[in-house]
């Protein structure tokens, strides 16, 4: 399936959603499900795909496919970064050539500072630290303000949405999230964190319906 997504060098947000349903409707204990999921579910909040976004779920697919097709997956997609960078038998042949205008613009995008002249080898890297380090986005903040914990509002991006999927795997906590979205007429996008109030899933939460007395004989 990711390597029809890929075949085009592009990911577009209707065969992110495809995968999504398939990696939602699949039950396994594989780790690289809830990864993917997560990953997966960060993008389709807003709606849109990114570059940023679209680069990582490269980097994603790349990490959890079977070595032998890695490389076919960062041929497709080697637009999205400017150069194939996942197989590392390849890497001398662009390792110090000057980084890429793209390169740059997502270091930047990032967050990133550049000092100097920057190799390809050197911005891969550093991109690379840049996306693991990226705080938690408004809309997790939100969710973990939800769900009572806004103490967790220090985890990276990545943390927080394997925090967050792990807690949609029970569907009465996202169907609260939902609930609460609609009743109170918030559209998340753009609004402050504290528009969430903390705790807030108690309310909106469904509890389980009690047993009736004579099923307990």
């Amino acid at each position: 399936m990711i390597l029809a997504m890929c075949h085009d060098g592009r990911l577009d947000m209707g065969e992110i959603k495809r995968l999504y349903a398939f990696v939602c409707e699949t039950r396994t204990t594989i780790n690289a499900f809830g990864y993917l999921r997560a990953k997966l579910r960060e993008i389709i909040a807003d709606g849109v795909v990114d570059p940023i976004e679209e680069f990582d779920l490269k980097k994603a697919f790349e990490r959890i496919v079977p070595k032998e097709i890695r490389g076919i997956i960062s041929t497709h997609l080697e637009d999205i970064f400017g150069f194939s960078d996942a197989p590392k038998e390849r890497a001398p042949r662009w390792h110090a050539d000057e980084a890429t205008s793209k390169q740059i613009e997502y270091i930047v995008n990032l967050g990133g500072r550049i000092t100097g002249r920057m190799t390809k080898g050197e911005a891969a890297a550093m991109i690379d630290e840049l996306l693991e380090r990226r705080p938690a986005t408004p809309r997790q903040v939100m969710l973990l303000r939800f769900f009572n914990r806004p103490d967790l509002s220090g985890l990276s991006k990545d943390e927080a949405s394997q925090w967050i999927d792990m807690k949609f795997s029970d569907t009465r906590m996202e169907l609260a999230w939902e609930r609460f979205k609609r009743e109170t007429g918030h559209d998340p996008h753009g609004m402050d964190a504290e528009v969430v109030p903390v705790g807030a899933y108690l309310r909106y939460v469904q509890q389980p319906k009690p047993r009736p007395w004579w099923r307990f004989w």
